[in-house]
């Protein structure tokens, strides 16, 4: 397998979850895990066009904690790591970037969105990507914290 995408939020304490997708990652011996965090525009598509520095100053400051990121554990990997931020709906992101990296599997987590939430998010990330990506998904199971 070329490469296998690994959705990764860096602005949260996500290291269980981290550990869990590159211990699996490394199952399919891929070439490269591209570590993949979305500024959800979902959010924040209220902004006004004054306020979309922020959108910048947020992605630059994820851009250099996932550097950060990559020199701590990349020499401990059989497999070359990389990161990428990008801006948008996640949903479509995820799939934009599946499509563009040629990508042979996507490994995300679930949210267990409340109902309002789902509402509001336009529905659920996982059905939408078995929908729409062309490759393999996989789903891990963020709800026990990987404590179990």
């Amino acid at each position: 397998m070329k490469n296998i995408i690994l959705t990764f939020d860096i602005l949260q304490d996500q290291q269980a979850y981290l550990k869990e997708g590159l211990k699996i990652a490394k199952l399919f011996t891929p070439e490269e895990v591209i570590l993949l965090d979305i500024i959800d525009t979902v959010e924040l598509e209220l902004i006004e066009a004054e306020q979309r520095d922020i959108v910048v100053a947020e992605q630059k400051e994820r851009e250099a904690k996932m550097q950060q990121l990559l020199v701590k554990i990349n020499e401990q990997l059989p497999f070359s790591l990389a990161a990428k931020v990008t801006v948008g709906n996640p949903k479509k992101e995820i799939v934009k970037t599946a499509n563009e990296e040629k990508s042979g599997l996507v490994i995300c987590g679930n949210h267990h969105y409340s109902k309002l939430e789902y509402i509001l998010k336009y529905g659920s990330v996982s059905t939408y990507l078995t929908q729409h990506l062309s490759c393999n998904l996989l789903i891990l199971n963020t709800t026990d914290n990987f404590n179990n």
